[in-house]
């Protein structure tokens, strides 16, 4: 590895292999679909009958039983268990002790597919199409297709993109994507190889909206993914080696498991390729996969019952991608002054990443010093930092945007959660030699926003000690004005002025306060 002669530090961490113990559960045999319930229970169906756990996958009770056939079901937002058998919705508040009859009259279909809970709704991927329910199952309504010949859909699955898909079942070579839960849809997507759907089809989506499909019913059978809501789909197969992916599920840290016909693999969620999970799993066919509150998995396979990981994929609220930050800013720097800030990259991945060179997007005022930009390539072992001092020298007064593109030695296409962009803001204001009529719009007195972030409205709030015409205006990352706030005269006092910013995107913006003798800015964040 080459020496970088400035990284102001270098980190090493110990990497950790994830642990792979699977035990088996005292889960009765044959069970084959697996959901969770949010106070840890696990929810077993074994084609007869409906069972819970209430140990962690140890201590099973039976439920209900059932008439052999179609059943699908699912855990809602209000935490009750929607069951549907042959077009007959049932409903159970305490776990599976008792069952009612959620809904009076039967679906159009007796074959259920696909259930996926929202917020405060409820979908039904049928024989006959799509059903919708708003009050915890007890009414549906029929929403797609409008009108005959009914399209058969099934494996339901929120794209975390605004979108709702769904894959058609019999019908031919479609996937369907709703912007409206439901309401419409448009076909989005037709295989490469022409190859047609089938029931036994699953899709699935994490965090970034990165789309994941493995066609089981067709020749091709590989793994898919669409980075682009559907529209292009390539192949995504590093690591993954099976014939057949009956289950998939989002975990908790933001990761996807999907069981197969191999045992069960992992695509962490800043990974480049599929990672086995099956040390001492002795079953290969894994049927139905679920995760508890703990984020550990459940894996169910068929004749040989349940087996449970000890492995906690837990929460995470921080995806970077394998460069971090994604941004860097710089505050009021004086014209003429350079300041340099330390960029920490960040190689989240399980391999050597090589930054091999780099490009500014806009050069001016943004720069890597001589010494620095002459050492490229540079290696970063998994799980280590390196500093990289990025300097600032505006020439004028403004707000600047760039943006730094680093090429690494990963196809940044073949991986998913990888960050390869730092983005560059700096805001610039007056030479300190110019004389200034003192203003008591000092940087840090007498002005706040709130609340900082903003989700939809906030208030600047700020107090005059003399009549001033103020100029206040915001700008977005690019340097472009988004919102005039305030351009008018303001006596001596306490002033304060609303702002609406529920059109605006997610993200950082500048606000930035002239009075024709002091320029300030402050920084305010927008998340919805």
């Amino acid at each position: 590895m080459k020496h970088f002669p400035i990284i102001l530090l270098l980190i090493f961490i110990a990497s950790t292999s994830l642990a792979q113990d699977w035990e088996r559960t005292d889960s009765p045999d044959k069970l084959y679909k697996l959901t969770t319930h949010p106070n840890g229970n696990i929810i077993a169906y074994d084609t007869a009958h409906l069972w819970h756990s209430d140990s962690d996958g140890f201590n099973w009770h039976l439920d209900t039983t059932l008439c052999c056939g179609n059943v699908e079901f699912v855990v809602d937002s209000n935490h009750n268990i929607i069951m549907i058998q042959k077009g007959i919705v049932y409903s159970s508040d305490n776990v599976g002790g008792t069952w009612k009859f959620a809904f009076k009259n039967r679906l159009r279909s007796d074959f259920v597919y696909s259930i996926l809970p929202l917020k405060d709704l409820i979908l039904a991927a049928t024989g006959s199409g799509l059903y919708m329910s708003t009050n915890n199952g007890s009414v549906w309504t029929y929403l797609w297709p409008p009108i005959d010949p009914v399209v058969p859909l099934t494996s339901l699955t929120w794209g975390h993109d605004g979108y709702i898909y769904a894959l058609d079942l019999i019908s031919g070579n479609l996937i369907y994507r709703s912007a409206d839960t439901g309401k419409t849809f448009q076909n989005c997507f037709i295989k490469e190889d022409g190859s047609a759907v089938g029931g036994e089809d699953v899709i699935i989506a994490n965090i970034y909206g990165d789309l994941f499909g493995f066609p089981n019913g067709s020749s091709s059978r590989k793994m898919y993914r669409s980075l682009d809501h559907g529209d292009t789909w390539s192949l995504f197969t590093q690591g993954l080696t099976c014939s057949h992916v009956y289950s998939m599920i989002e975990l908790p840290d933001g990761g996807i498991a999907a069981g197969t016909d191999n045992g069960v693999f992992i695509l962490p969620l800043e990974g480049c390729e599929w990672v086995p999970f099956s040390s001492g799993l002795v079953p290969q066919n894994i049927l139905s996969l679920a995760c508890n509150k703990r984020g550990q998995l459940y894996a169910a396979c068929g004749a040989d019952g349940i087996f449970k990981n000890q492995k906690m994929f837990n929460d995470s609220s921080n995806f970077t991608g394998l460069l971090d930050p994604a941004s860097v800013d710089y505050q009021t720097v004086v014209i003429g002054s350079t300041s340099c800030s330390d960029l920490m990259l960040k190689n989240k991945g399980n391999k050597p990443l090589t930054i091999k060179s780099y490009t500014i997007v806009d050069p001016i005022p943004f720069s890597l010093n001589k010494t620095t930009a002459n050492s490229f390539p540079v290696t970063i072992e998994p799980n280590s930092y390196l500093m990289i001092p990025i300097c600032f020298s505006p020439p004028q007064i403004g707000v600047y945007s760039s943006s730094i593109i680093w090429n690494t030695d990963i196809d940044s296409s073949l991986c998913t959660g990888i960050t390869t962009e730092t983005k560059l803001q700096g805001i610039a204001e007056a030479n300190s030699d110019v004389p200034i009529t003192p203003t008591p719009l000092q940087k840090g007195e007498g002005i706040t926003v709130s609340p900082n972030p903003i989700r939809e409205k906030g208030e600047i709030n700020f107090t005059l000690t003399e009549n001033k015409h103020l100029h206040i205006e915001c700008f977005d990352l690019l340097g472009r004005s988004v919102k005039l706030i305030a351009d008018e005269n303001f006596g001596a006092g306490q002033h304060s002025l609303s702002m609406d910013f529920s059109s605006q995107p997610i993200g950082l913006y500048t606000i930035i306060y002239t009075d024709g003798n002091e320029r300030i800015s402050q920084s305010v964040i927008v998340s919805h």
